[in-house]
């Protein structure tokens, strides 16, 4: 009896479990977000690819010699190391190809902060920061760009990208940049604000200071520093006053004014 009981009662839990609505599944694909997912992996292919980072130095400085078997394991650790750059290199490029074509204008530059099926809503400053960020790491990563770029170096369409940025939220006035565009004629838009602290992600204006400065160390044009130091110099003061929040910018400032 016990058991007849025992299987009606999971034969009714079954019933309600194929009643029951399925859960919501978000699938949206957000620009910002893989861009610093790119941005990720590119940095974890850059651990894995330096060997002596994987070696323990010698406390007292002698060079001892190396057993056979030592020589086998350097060996299989360098192919290890191979294979994983290659994998890292192949999905960092397939998620770059796919924010190209699914997310961006048909001149490269980002168009769609999400998308679903057919688009979605604007891009806005965070999702320009993440991207121009992430096309440096593949600039300082050395990987061929093939279809991605359509025949630009990574560093050139790093830079045409941060020139549009520059251009629809940079305040050249007083530095910093704007979460979106400010168009007074979009109704939609209530106030277009400068974001300070670090929340979902790194600090937009912090992500852009680092890019202009990164593309000031590449190319030694001097606008870039000066637009890395005029947006640094905006949030001089929060910084100082609420730095636990800041951290983003805290390192960009110090990379900005304390360069080694």
């Amino acid at each position: 009896l016990a058991q007849g009981v025992y299987r009606i009662e999971m034969a009714k839990a079954r019933l309600r479990r194929l009643r029951r609505r399925p859960a919501i599944l978000d699938s949206t694909v957000v620009l910002g977000w893989n861009a610093l997912y790119v941005s990720a992996l590119l940095q974890a292919r850059k651990f894995v690819s330096d060997v002596k980072r994987l070696g323990i130095p010698d406390v007292d400085g002698r060079v001892y010699e190396k057993s056979p078997q030592q020589d086998e394991m350097e060996k299989w650790m360098v192919d290890l190391i191979a294979n994983q750059t290659k994998e890292l290199d192949h999905e960092a490029t397939e998620i770059a190809a796919f924010i190209r074509r699914r997310l961006c204008d048909d001149e490269g530059y980002p168009m769609y902060r999400t998308y679903v099926t057919t688009g979605g809503s604007p891009a806005l400053s965070e999702d320009y920061a993440y991207f121009v960020k992430c096309l440096l790491d593949f600039h300082d990563a050395n990987i061929d760009p093939g279809p991605v770029t359509e025949g630009e170096s990574w560093l050139d369409y790093a830079r045409r990208v941060q020139r549009r940025m520059d251009e629809q939220f940079l305040d050249h006035r007083i530095g910093g940049y704007r979460a979106c565009m400010d168009n007074p004629s979009d109704k939609k838009i209530i106030a277009c604000y400068k974001t300070e602290v670090d929340a979902n992600g790194p600090n937009p204006s912090a992500v852009s200071a680092d890019n202009l400065f990164r593309l000031y160390k590449a190319t030694g044009e001097r606008e870039y520093l000066r637009r890395s130091m005029l947006t640094v110099g905006y949030f001089y003061r929060a910084v100082f006053a609420n730095p636990v929040n800041m951290a983003e910018m805290c390192r960009t400032m110090l990379r900005v004014c304390v360069p080694v």
